[in-house]
């Protein structure tokens, strides 16, 4: 017997979201093996302190102006198909950061790679994340997604660190490549479940969604402080990728707690006290790091920010996906990802 169109419906996004778990976790800690070390790294292939900003400001700048490029790809062959291609482009961004050790006039392309894999990538993840997701357990998957990237994000940064330790950063990145590629199958296993469409701006009320642009651009401001500034200042204290990997874990199994315990309450209580409780030991921790100086001081405001960003991110995706779901999908999400880029 056929099932009803909307039961069919109801199993393709509950088998979108596994397949999403799947191939974002993969992806994702394939890419924390080494994303801590990428600035650190730049500086020690003999690149500048100025080159480094240089390098990841015009990624952002790439990710920005590319972003509409993603939604109009979207739109035309799916959300999966986009996913795809991002991590492949991906793997070509990482084969580039190994050449880039003896062919520095690649700089500027790899660092153009690097936005183009963001815009792809993000802009096709969460268009694909907010169509798939439960309306009535949302908080629960974003919590369950959330620790999924901050599992990664804690145990690849120390695995990541020991392998570069012994092997250089080289095999850490060739790791990277495998994991990329890996993470491709599971998004080509099922259905597209967004609409394909053009992608038509004109839809778009940008007075509406502006306060959504700024915070989205506060975030990302956030993240780049997160991924460039902080891992250079923590290497003047610890030496070493092991180290720098370690004092970066530390943290995984309290925010993987925390996430999933707010994305339970949330569903009953709301987003806002968790995001005002999470904004304000995020401020405390990162106005703490000024004043860091030992591997200590570094390990307790990590855990400090982590907790923090445990308690924002899941409510602040919830009601991204919220809005995402009141307003024209593609073109809400594309524009918050522009704005993402302009960090």
């Amino acid at each position: 017997m056929h099932l009803p169109h909307h039961e069919q419906h109801h199993l393709h996004r509950l088998s979108e979201v596994k397949r999403l778990y799947w191939s974002h976790t993969i992806a994702a800690f394939g890419s924390y093996l080494a994303i801590i070390f990428i600035p650190i790294y730049l500086l020690r292939i003999d690149f500048s302190l100025l080159q480094v900003f240089i390098f990841f400001a015009l990624s952002g700048l790439f990710w920005s102006l590319c972003s509409p490029l993603a939604g109009r790809l979207i739109g035309r062959i799916g959300a999966n198909r986009v996913l795809a291609i991002a991590n492949l482009i991906n793997v070509s961004f990482f084969i580039l950061l190994v050449l880039l050790k003896d062919h520095s006039w690649l700089f500027y392309i790899t660092a153009a790679v690097n936005g183009l894999e963001s815009a792809f990538y993000m802009t096709a993840f969460r268009i694909n994340f907010s169509k798939a997701k439960s309306p009535q357990k949302a908080g629960r998957q974003v919590g369950l997604m959330n620790a999924l990237i901050m599992f990664s994000h804690g145990a690849a940064p120390v695995i990541g660190g020991l392998i570069a330790q012994g092997y250089g950063m080289s095999v850490v990145y060739a790791i990277t490549i495998i994991l990329g590629l890996v993470a491709i199958v599971p998004l080509l296993s099922g259905p597209e479940i967004v609409t394909r469409r053009p992608l038509d701006f004109s839809l778009l009320d940008l007075k509406k969604i502006r306060r959504d642009l700024l915070a989205a651009f506060g975030f990302t401001v956030n993240a780049a402080v997160d991924a460039v500034i902080w891992p250079l200042f923590i290497s003047l204290i610890i030496v070493g990728y092991a180290g720098i990997g370690l004092v970066s874990s530390l943290i995984v199994f309290v925010s993987i707690a925390v996430s999933l315990y707010v994305g339970r309450r949330e569903d009953k209580n709301g987003e806002r006290p968790y995001i005002t409780r999470g904004s304000t030991l995020m401020f405390t921790g990162s106005s703490l790091r000024l004043a860091a100086s030992t591997a200590s001081h570094v390990a307790g405001i990590n855990t400090l920010t982590g907790i923090g960003s445990a308690y924002v991110y899941t409510p602040y995706f919830s009601r991204y996906y919220k809005h995402a779901d009141e307003e024209p999908r593609l073109e809400y999400l594309t524009a918050i990802q522009a704005a993402n880029g302009m960090r």
